[in-house]
């Protein structure tokens, strides 16, 4: 608890219950790590990598916490919640070790250090490795500086410039004949939503991160086969990635190529996220101020 800002944990889930900033609730679920994504044209075409993931559960990952620990650090200016889980399928021998370690401090920022360790066995490549909040459907307006304006991928990134850019959640919506994975940015360096207000989060990347916001869940985008068939699911959906799986060239040619694969392997990634007022400073500068993880 700090000034204007109150955080709340679930020691039993291991997730943030109640994140208050200015009497303004940021958060309504999460974060929790996720590794799937609607698949794509591609995913689902001639390599059929989509096929892959599904046979090894990758669509229906559950999380089991293991354990919760937390103590006072850095002389009483910090908590650090440490949570232990593995995240698997319900019917499959494969999955996954993982540790979520916080650093809140009284100022109202949270350094959330992530790694896992998949078991041996598992699929070649990942959808996604990152992380899943769950948003007050207010937080309407996303400013970031990466690469922009449009969407990108780490094997289309090349069309797009860096830069500071401002869209509309809407805006950030790709509309896809066949609804599927859409709207990420790559190379971000800082991304935040904000509301009427200008109260928000601020999520700045260790050193960097992908992002996509919507209005509708993974699953919804998975089972739609029109973009009418979407409905609002009255919350926004928040991805902050490490990485994701490259895009591909064409559903009936060449799959994602080696280096914009995204393995199975071990991995470990950062990112700082921070309240924010825009009467009080900007989402540029806050940028700057990023304290470290636990020592």
């Amino acid at each position: 608890q700090g000034p204007d800002m109150e955080v709340r944990f679930d020691t039993e889930c291991g997730v943030i219950s109640s994140w208050l900033y200015e009497g303004v609730q940021l958060i309504e679920e999460g974060p929790r790590l996720a590794f799937w994504r609607a698949t794509t044209d591609n995913d689902r075409g001639f390599s059929n990598v989509a096929g892959e993931w599904r046979s090894f559960g990758l669509h229906w990952l559950r999380h089991r916490i293991d354990r919760v620990h937390w103590e006072v650090i850095k002389g009483g200016r910090a908590v650090k919640v440490e949570v232990l889980a593995r995240i698997a399928p319900p019917i499959k021998s494969w999955g996954m070790s993982c540790i979520y370690e916080y650093t809140v401090y009284g100022t109202g920022d949270i350094v959330l250090s992530l790694k896992g360790v998949p078991a041996e066995g598992g699929p070649k490549t990942l959808p996604r490795i990152g992380l899943e909040l769950r948003l007050p459907k207010q937080f309407e307006c996303v400013t970031w500086y990466g690469r922009g304006p449009g969407e990108s991928y780490a094997d289309t990134r090349q069309a797009n410039r860096m830069g500071v850019y401002t869209r509309s959640v809407d805006g950030l919506f790709t509309p896809y004949t066949f609804p599927q994975e859409n709207g990420n940015r790559s190379e971000v360096k800082w991304v935040s939503v904000a509301n009427s207000r200008g109260t928000g989060l601020l999520a700045v990347g260790m050193p960097e991160l992908n992002f996509s916001i919507h209005r509708y869940t993974v699953e919804q985008l998975e089972r739609a086969r029109h973009t009418y068939e979407l409905s609002d699911s009255g919350q926004l959906i928040w991805h902050l990635d490490y990485r994701q799986n490259g895009i591909g060239s064409a559903s009936c040619g060449p799959g994602v190529l080696p280096q914009y694969e995204l393995h199975c392997e071990p991995f470990q990634f950062a990112l700082c996220l921070r309240p924010f007022s825009i009467d009080l400073v900007s989402p540029s500068a806050l940028s700057k101020q990023v304290p470290g993880p636990a020592q």
